[in-house]
């Protein structure tokens, strides 16, 4: 992270009230803790970028959610990590009635069952080229 970013974090919490502070501890302490991941070294969609990037948001969901993570908070993660890892991504627009749920680097994924997101069109996923 640059300088300028870190200053820039100093002076938002600054304006901070004494409540914000305090959830911003929490995440940021979340952030903190350990986490061992695997990934499958030739995975053309899960980078270092993109498994850091889910390994926090995971912790940060947990930090301040009691439940599991839904569907739909999901693809919004999956959205995030990717352009975590430099590939443009976006939720399908039509969600719900939609053929894909989530385009990332010019793939779509969907979902086949309700309460399973599956990420890899060589694992099982559903891939639907453009």
């Amino acid at each position: 992270m640059s300088d300028s970013a870190r200053r820039r974090i100093a002076e938002v919490v600054a304006s901070l009230s004494d409540t914000q502070i305090g959830l911003l501890l929490r995440m940021a302490e979340a952030m903190q803790v350990p986490v061992e991941a695997e990934r499958f070294a030739e995975s053309d969609i899960v980078s270092d970028e993109f498994s850091e990037a889910l390994a926090n948001f995971l912790l940060l969901h947990h930090a301040i959610h009691v439940e599991p993570l839904n569907k739909a908070a999901f693809e919004y993660l999956f959205v995030a990590c990717s352009e975590a890892a430099g590939r443009p991504a976006s939720r399908n627009p039509a969600s719900g009635a939609a053929s894909y749920d989530v385009e990332a680097g010019g793939v779509r994924w969907w979902s086949y069952n309700r309460n399973l997101w599956i990420g890899h069109p060589f694992e099982g996923a559903a891939y639907l080229p453009s």
